[in-house]
């Protein structure tokens, strides 16, 4: 089988963390180099700038990264939507001079589906897409958001004629018949995976308590991009109701220069609860580096309003190290109340403290447990689901 997988906004090999650049991009490496291993010949295409030229990037056994230059060096995202007619024109051309026969079109995010969309109805192929989030879901779940209209009519045209959806968690599955109109019977729940090998328990040795952090405190970990819908004013608000009561750091991993003004945000409130000491905001961290930060803390923390799935959760508890969570994604079915981490129902700061402090006072750890409790979820076995998915399609 060969496989026209599209990821047009954000580059796998993009820092994760940084702007537009997450989860999807980890789950489109790591995916695709699984479904390489099995065989599956995999092309996934990104945009560059036109000025850039062509490039192709081995991922792996079977499967390659292809820049195709469509349009200017910095563009917002909304306006890439201009340029998917370019974007598959390119794409197309690509196909015709390598005589390239591909079975099924597997798209990522509205854009990418807008354009395999295109391609799919010249080429007579399936289209399967994954949407990742969904406009509707993030205006609805989260204050502030507000996806645009393109976005959410584009969803539900996209949702009525591709040939399958595949959602990461059965929430997910919930939100998009909701929001979109689409039928169970063309949807695909396929969990997201974690790579076992890279993410294992590590000695945290030699993770230096960064400067300015006060206190030798044990510490509470958050990953992730700093922006509205990840709901890091929740953490915080929890990590004021811990000050008198224990010692700790929270560290935040992500965000770049674009995420300057709501980090600021962020310092004013701790120092307004008298925590500012307490908190560092690292930035991005290589990827590669993660799990000597998920070894180091006592718990992770995922405070968003909304999560498709919640990559992170399966990250930190592949380390050993138990989560905290809102009530996002399936979570409520990987984490083991009490034993591996808390999910907890609603937004209440005293309620996420209560769950964060039950970890910090642990003498240990519960490492075995939750790393046994992810083993189900390797590349390897989400690759083998996903293929079953796709075979459904193409024979």
């Amino acid at each position: 089988m060969r496989i026209a997988c599209l990821s047009v906004h954000s580059s796998p090999l993009g820092a994760a963390g940084s702007r537009d650049t997450g989860g999807m991009s980890t789950y489109l490496r790591e995916l695709s180099s699984a479904l390489g291993k099995r065989g599956v010949k995999i092309d996934l295409f990104t945009r560059c700038a036109a000025s850039s030229g062509e490039r192709i990037v081995e991922l792996g056994p079977n499967a390659r990264l292809i820049f195709l230059p469509v349009g200017p060096e910095k563009v917002e995202k909304i306006d890439l939507y201009d340029h998917l007619p370019a974007f598959a024109e390119r794409l197309e051309r690509f196909q015709a001079a390598g005589r390239l026969r591909y079975d099924l079109i597997f798209s990522h995010y509205w854009l990418s589906g807008w354009a395999g969309r295109i391609l799919a109805r010249r080429w007579q192929v399936p289209h399967l897409i994954m949407f990742h989030t969904l406009g509707a879901a993030k205006n609805a779940l989260c204050p502030g958001e507000n996806e645009p209209r393109l976005r959410l009519e584009a969803e539900k045209i996209l949702s009525a004629e591709c040939s399958g959806v595949i959602v990461p968690s059965r929430r997910e599955k919930e939100l998009l018949m909701q929001y979109c109109g689409a039928g169970p019977e063309r949807i695909r729940v396929v969990p997201c995976g974690v790579n076992l090998q890279l993410f294992q328990p590590r000695e945290p040795a030699g993770l230096e308590k960064p400067d300015g952090a006060a206190g030798g405190g044990r510490v509470i970990l958050y990953v992730g991009r700093i922006e509205p819908v990840k709901g890091l004013e929740l953490l915080i608000q929890a990590a004021g109701e811990l000050r008198d009561q224990v010692d700790f750091q929270l560290l935040i991993i992500g965000g770049n220069s674009y995420s300057s003004p709501a980090v600021e945000a962020y310092q004013r409130l701790a120092a307004q609860l008298g925590i500012a000491s307490r908190i560092t905001f690292l930035g991005l961290v290589e990827h590669q580096e993660l799990p000597r930060y998920y070894s180091a803390a006592a718990v992770t923390a995922l405070p968003s309003y909304y999560e498709s799935f919640g990559m992170i959760a399966l990250e930190s508890l592949a380390c050993g190290t138990p989560v905290v969570s809102t009530a996002v994604g399936d979570l409520k079915l990987i984490i083991r109340q009490d034993q591996t981490g808390r999910v907890i129902e609603g937004r209440s700061p005293r309620q996420m403290a209560a769950a964060i402090e039950s970890f910090l006072s642990r003498a240990e750890k519960p490492v075995e447990a939750c790393r046994r409790s992810v083993l189900g979820y390797g590349w390897p076995e989400i690759a083998a689901a996903l293929l079953a998915a796709c075979r459904e399609l193409v024979n």
